[in-house]
């Protein structure tokens, strides 16, 4: 079977996700949908640490695996370098 796994930043911020599916579908019926592609954490946190990365407010420079990883820093946090 094949298979087609949407990001977890696009299960967690896509507002379009849904039609996405719903066209794959139509198009390819035998192909699965999975949803994510590592270990979730919360939604919100998820899109508060996505605003940190695009409209930061720190100056230390920070990236998506930050966020995966747990070791994005927030407003309030001591830096960590």
């Amino acid at each position: 079977m094949t298979a087609l796994h949407f990001s977890y930043c696009m299960t967690a911020v896509c507002s379009f996700i849904k039609k996405y599916q719903e066209i794959i579908e139509a198009a390819y019926p035998d192909i699965e949908i999975v949803h994510g592609t590592h270990k979730p954490i919360d939604k919100s946190e998820f899109q508060r640490g996505l605003n940190e990365l695009l409209i930061p407010t720190i100056i230390k420079p920070q990236h998506m695996n930050d966020i995966v990883s747990g070791t994005l820093q927030t407003p309030g946090e001591p830096l960590k370098f």
